[in-house]
This record gives C-alpha cells, structure tokens and sequence, in this order.
C-alpha cells in the first residue's frame, strides 16, 4: 500500500470489482490513519426526494447541487461535500478549496443561491478497518478493497482548482 495516502486524494476501483457497491467508484478519501480509512464515493448520482423541512425543492435555485450514494455504511446520514468560500464553522477542509460539513442553515442558504458553491449532499459513506496482515481494506459492508491490485492511488494535480 502507498503509505503516502491522505484526505483528499481519490481511490479508483478496478475492473477487477465486478459486484457491489464498488463497481466504477471513485472515493474521496476523507481521514486514512494507520487504523481506519474513511471515504465518500462520489461519482454514483442517487435520485431522492428528500421531506420538505430538509430541503424545500421549490428553493432549489442553485444548478450545482447533487445528490450522491456514497457509500454503503449508515446510507440515512447526509454528509455535504462543497466548496464554499469562505466555508462554514466545523467544516473539515480535505484538500485545497473542497470541504466536508456544513449545518441545515448552511445547505438551505446554498441552495437558495443561484450563484451557491458545488455541493454534494452525500447519502452513506465507505469506511473500514485497515488489516495491514492480509494487504487489504475490509469495508464494513462486508466487501473487500484489495490495496493497490483492486483501487487504483490518483494524486491530484497540484495547480486543480476546487470546482467537483
């Protein structure tokens, strides 16, 4: 495994993945500690209505909102990817210009804004313990990620903006 693994850099699963949830994801690695990694997959758009005092579709101004199923762990909970400048309180900067937080008055003002931040509303997350004994990640959902064969490390480009 390339140790060098950090917030903010992206996992691709391979051709190898051919069932579950990992097939063609993209992960955006959030935390990666000697103990537990933690990621959003972020290229698998979900279609949801969402109840009104969340988010009243009728605000929906902002085009670049979207919804995502990013992962298979706790798929009730919404984390809020964005790039908002200046970011809200709490908010956890992964790499440059891209954040993870934000409250409900925070999402209802952004969607309001015609001119808003690209937000993710991110509906569950990939997460799991690391077994460095077996060279892989066990995900909590059961499936397996096997390091460097299955999920391909993409550094980011050092000049990126922070547009999703």
């Amino acid at each position: 495994m390339n140790e060098s693994l950090k917030a903010g850099n992206f996992l691709i699963a391979s051709p190898d993945f051919r069932e579950g949830f990992f097939i063609r994801a993209v992960v955006l690695l959030c935390e990666h500690t000697d103990k537990t990694s933690f990621g959003l997959v972020i290229n698998k758009v979900l279609d949801v209505e969402l109840p009104e005092d969340l988010v009243n579709i009728q605000h929906l101004i902002n085009p670049s909102v979207g919804f995502r199923a990013s992962g298979p762990v706790q798929t009730n909970q919404m984390m809020l990817l964005h790039n908002a400048n200046p970011p809200p309180e709490k908010s956890i900067q992964l790499c440059k210009g891209v954040y993870l937080g934000g409250d409900l008055q925070f999402l209802q003002t952004i969607i309001a804004d015609e001119n808003g931040p690209n937000v993710y509303m991110c509906f569950g997350y990939a997460a799991g313990p690391r077994d460095n004994s077996k060279r892989s990640t066990r995900m909590e959902d059961g499936s397996q990620a096997r390091r460097m064969s299955s999920m391909s490390f993409i550094r980011p480009q050092r000049n990126s903006g922070s547009s999703f």
